[in-house]
């Protein structure tokens, strides 16, 4: 290379090719996929090269809820574990727990555009302002059921295919942007093993909130998103469900059985067949009187007729022993008042459409079959008078009065028992998670690598072969990551991981701290809380490295204002310089209370260490801890293939 003279330029050409998996047609949970490379292929450029497939999501049972995957790393959150191998076998690179690692990345490296681009190909999701919540809470990406990828708009739970195209960020190889020669490892293989379905889907955050170690009487969060009540039954718009109402009794016949005609109340509508009366106080009330029968008998039940406020009285709320008031010798009534025994039995629920922008059947959260609940949010948070409302049967738009609201129709009558009344700040929310065959999956299938193939011009590879049969050596630097793994029990509050580090060019450590505890489909979907892949604060106090017996930096880093929602500015810059240093661009640090991770550069300056034989460890000091951690530290360091002749060796 000479200052005065401009180097040499290759006209190269470039080509897309496909290269489909060998080793089945569709694949699910827990399986691998083997997509082998050929030699022929000779050159390619990896950062422009991507696994494409299509997806399709499953919930097979009685259970009916809206799904879809991560919503920060989309079809990332399905590769749990990477291999890279030469055509020979040789081991070139591997990422545990890849999908951890992604979504470390794009907690940091993300801005709207890059956001935009993911949801077009990787199939992430973007916050839906059609779905936004009126009540001001924090915009989340999960909130869309109006075209979203994964499923039908409308009524019915309808699962849809989708396509995918992952650049494999993750990956060194993949990720660089240097050409790789395939020909001189004789090609590659490529190895994914798929990640179990509950730990990369998750539910829309507009169905259901996130309740405190995930108990329902506890403090709930992202009540603000759920839909709200308008109103039940026949009542009137913006009466909520109340209980307890009162009607005015205009007359009660002598038949067998009596029938009682009252003045309409709007407060709760058309009594509903079974409807228990208590507090009857009919007149007139002397002996003999049809009054006297009514008040005084033990059980009072309501069966509608066909005229509007008149209803036949039981005894029974099997509505099989009918009152007979047809032998009364006295007066019929003809005033007085009744009192409903708590709430009217209502299968009709109206959501608000003030509320949450809840206008239309596309806008509803909710799917035919799923099952709801009823509660009203008091103090702390904590959701109150939770009733099970069993399954809906029907969504659609109301009718008359009710025209512009979204009518849900429940499969059977509901009777809430106790608590007060629900008003137009009462939410319903899911309850399907519950559902004992709930057990979400998913299928892939015409899976393929595409690669942009280069074409190298005449004479190139030739020169080339030619060179390395003249004991030369081609090496291949790329920044790999190695994930070294521990565990921390909860009782442990003062904690040293030592980092055996065999890296000869290491350059940042990133430590996540992932909550370790056994948890089911449910618990993992019910709670919404990406735990298979952030790690989590747990009550950490502070830090340290101890490098080759220096303390870096010299002082403890503070962290006990994090819990608290609070900055820690030395953590952030301490963070900011490892994932630089990694290879990580720290775009954005909106996301990271969580997604906490402790990281410390290695070197500075794009520069590395030599890590081998070094005493490394990491210090934590932990105040109240209430779960068991498995703390992934990925080391970034750069890794050599170098190629002699026909030997392939890798140096990390």
């Amino acid at each position: 290379m000479s200052f005065w003279k401009v180097d040499s330029k290759l006209a190269i050409a470039q080509k897309s090719v496909s290269v489909p998996s060998e080793n089945g047609l569709s694949y699910t949970e827990n399986q691998k996929i083997v997509i082998k490379i050929d030699p022929s292929v000779e050159y390619f450029q990896p950062s422009e090269s991507y696994v494409q497939f299509r997806l399709k999501l499953s919930l097979p049972g009685a259970s009916k809820t809206r799904l879809q995957l991560n919503e920060r790393i989309g079809g990332h959150a399905l590769l749990n574990h990477v291999r890279i191998l030469s055509g020979t076998g040789v081991l070139l690179e591997e990422i545990q727990n890849y999908n951890v690692l992604c979504y470390l990345m794009y907690t940091y490296d993300t801005n709207n555009t890059k956001e935009r681009k993911r949801s077009m190909f990787e199939r992430t999701t973007m916050y839906n302002p059609a779905c936004a919540s009126t009540h001001g809470s924090t915009q989340l990406n999960n909130n869309s059921c109006v075209d979203n990828p994964y499923f039908k708009d409308g009524k019915d739970l309808e699962f849809v295919y989708v396509k995918v195209c992952l650049p494999l960020v993750g990956s060194g190889i993949f990720g660089n942007n240097k050409i790789f020669p395939t020909m001189l490892t004789q090609g590659l293989q490529l190895e994914i093993t798929m990640e179990e379905a509950a730990k990369c889907v998750q539910r829309l955050c507009t169905v259901a909130p996130t309740f405190v170690d995930r108990i329902v009487t506890n403090a709930a969060s992202g009540t603000a998103r759920l839909p709200r009540v308008n109103t039940v039954g026949t009542a009137a718009l913006a009466k909520g469900w109340k209980k307890d109402a009162q009607f005015t009794v205009t007359a009660v016949s002598k038949a067998n059985p009596a029938v009682m005609t009252v003045t309409a109340n709007t407060d709760v509508g058309a009594l509903t067949d079974g409807t228990k009366l208590t507090s009857a106080a009919v007149t007139p009330d002397s002996a003999n009187d049809v009054g006297e029968l009514v008040n005084t008998a033990a059980n009072l039940y309501v069966k509608s007729t066909a005229t509007p406020n008149q209803y036949q009285l039981y005894t029974d709320a099997a509505l099989t022993i009918a009152l007979d008031t047809s032998a009364a010798s006295g007066a019929a009534g003809s005033g007085g008042t009744v009192q409903v025994d708590g709430f009217v039995k209502q299968s009709v629920i109206y959501l608000d459409k003030a509320q949450n922008n809840i206008t239309s059947v596309n806008k509803c959260p909710f799917v035919v079959g799923e099952k709801l609940r009823i509660g009203t949010q008091g103090g702390s948070n904590v959701i109150a008078n939770i009733t099970d409302l069993g399954s809906i049967s029907n969504i659609e738009m109301g009718a008359g009065t009710y025209a512009t609201y979204v009518k849900i129709t429940l499969k059977a009558g509901v009777t809430p028992t106790g608590g007060s009344d629900f008003t137009t700040a009462s939410v319903l929310f899911s309850n399907s998670f519950k559902e004992a065959d709930f057990k979400p999956g998913y299928t892939v299938d015409e899976v393929e690598l595409v690669m942009q193939q280069i074409i190298m011009p005449k004479g190139y590879t030739a020169t080339m072969m030619k060179n390395m049969k003249e004991k030369g050596m081609m090496r291949y630097d790329f920044v790999g990551y190695t994930n070294y793994k521990h565990s921390v029990v909860s009782t442990d509050t003062q904690a040293t991981l030592q980092l055996p580090l065999q890296n000869s060019r290491a350059k940042s450590v990133l430590c996540l701290p992932l909550d370790s505890s056994s948890y089911t489909a449910t618990q993992r979907v019910e709670d919404d809380d990406a735990s298979a892949f952030k790690g989590i604060k747990d009550g950490i106090i502070e830090y340290r490295f101890n490098v080759d017996q220096k303390l870096n930096p010299d002082r403890p880093v503070p962290l006990s204002k994090l819990s608290s929602g609070s900055i820690e500015q030395q953590y952030l810059i301490e963070l900011e310089k490892g994932l630089s240093q990694s290879g990580i661009q720290p775009t954005s640090f909106r996301n990271f209370e969580n997604n906490f991770c402790v990281s410390r550069a290695l070197a500075l300056q794009g520069g590395s260490m030599d890590a081998r034989g070094k005493n490394i460890d990491i210090q934590l000091s932990y105040g109240t801890a209430t779960k068991n951690k498995l703390w992934n530290i990925w080391c970034a360091h750069i890794r050599s293939i170098v190629v002699k002749q026909n030997d392939i060796s890798v140096q990390v």
